[in-house]
């Protein structure tokens, strides 16, 4: 996503932000990085110390939900899974043992971490199958 960059006054958008990447490069500057690194920017150009501690302080202030508000909404507004697992086995899917050698994942370690998992949808006629690491809590 494109837009007018925060670091000067510009009319056109030349700062880039790649969301799945959680990274951003403004083309004017030739700059980039994550987060920690336009706080960086930022507080660099106030004229602010700007020390890994510096940065992290300045994201926690500006930040609207403290991480325990932002925990406690997150649980407060989960829902119940529509996914239940059904069956649970060792790798034997001729499918799932293709797909780890295209990932370059040896089937020994895979079969030494993962389960293969066969779950379905409890309010659509359908289900799938997948590998799966088991839980902390053993699910």
């Amino acid at each position: 996503m494109w837009y007018l960059s925060s670091l000067r006054t510009e009319k056109t958008p030349s700062f880039h932000i790649t969301i799945d990447k959680n990274k951003w490069y403004d083309f004017e500057s030739g700059k980039g990085g994550d987060s920690i690194a336009l706080v960086y920017e930022h507080m660099k150009q106030q004229g602010e110390d700007y020390t890994p501690a510096d940065a992290l302080r300045w994201l926690r202030n500006m930040s609207v939900y403290t991480p325990i508000s932002y925990i406690s909404k997150a649980m407060k507004e989960e829902k119940p899974s529509v996914w239940r697992v059904k069956k649970v086995k060792g790798i034997e899917s001729i499918s799932l043992i293709n797909y780890l050698k295209t990932r370059g994942i040896e089937s020994s370690l895979a079969k030494k971490h993962l389960k293969e998992v066969y779950v379905r949808h409890t309010e659509k006629p359908m289900g799938v199958f997948a590998l799966a690491f088991r839980n902390e809590d053993g699910g």
